[in-house]
């Protein structure tokens, strides 16, 4: 197959909004490309860059012809660690002892932060404890969750204009038992290229601000924990998770004008 006709056909399965036929699709001609030459000529990218550039510049233009960032749910999970006080040097006077900060442990008691939200503010969180991870089941029960704040938070998500949800390609997100989960929801689900920290807005802004907040901090308890992201969240004003998800664009189109690389701050 040519690139051309790769090109063409591609186009097709972004008007219908097919992702997943496109995914699949895009991955199987690859290598039916006959003409690498006139592939690159044509692209102007590396191959493993091609599903990248391609997805992100459908993106792009999915938005601009049918506006759809205010309907996205994003989610994503983080590690949060109970004590985050650094050990910084510090000089001390001749004949003073040094001041010290003990040293965190190889294995520092931490909590999983499982969190959606929209460009109105958080939309539902848990936290997991007691070092505990997800798993498939316990992700598709987090979405039971979700649909049921969605339902009482975002009325007219479900009522007419659907839920565009995103979340990245961590093992949990993409088994067989999820994806039939958000098939029977009835969401739209966005692709999200593999290693893409940069094209999530929970990574790149929502955890940030949460991590600059916390650096310093030791939380005696989990109650104490939550009790403190209750705060956090609820004292950011709209705009702010607003940003977070009007970023996308932009983002996108660095992407697409860089090649399929990835963005770098």
């Amino acid at each position: 197959m040519s690139c051309r006709n790769l090109k063409n056909r591609t186009a097709k399965l972004f008007e219908s909004y097919r992702f997943d036929v496109f995914q699949k699709y895009v991955i199987n001609q690859i290598h039916g490309i006959s003409n690498y030459l006139d592939y690159v000529f044509f692209y102007i990218v590396p191959i493993q860059n091609l599903y990248i550039y391609i997805v992100y510049d459908l993106l792009y233009k999915r938005n601009e012809y049918d506006p759809f960032l205010k309907r996205i749910i994003t989610g994503d999970e983080k590690w949060i660690i109970y004590n985050n006080v650094e050990r910084k040097r510090s000089w001390s006077k001749r004949g003073e002892p040094p001041s010290t900060t003990p040293k965190a442990g190889l294995h520092p008691k931490k909590v999983m932060l499982c969190i959606w939200w929209n460009w109105k503010g958080i939309v539902y969180y848990e936290l997991l404890p007691n070092n505990e991870t997800i798993d498939s089941d316990k992700y598709c029960s987090q979405l039971d969750k979700l649909k049921v704040e969605i339902t009482k938070k975002c009325p007219e998500l479900i009522n007419r204009k659907g839920v565009v949800f995103h979340h990245d390609n961590a093992r949990p997100h993409t088994s067989l038992q999820t994806r039939q989960k958000l098939l029977a929801l009835g969401w739209d689900v966005l692709p999200h290229p593999p290693y893409s920290p940069d094209i999530a807005p929970s990574d790149y802004h929502l955890f940030r601000s949460l991590q600059n907040s916390i650096n310093g901090l030791n939380f005696a308890s989990l109650e104490l924990l939550k009790n403190y992201l209750d705060s956090f969240f609820a004292e950011k004003p709209q705009d702010f998770y607003e940003r977070g998800i009007l970023k996308l664009p932009k983002r996108w189109k660095s992407i697409v004008q860089n090649n399929g690389a990835y963005v770098t701050e």
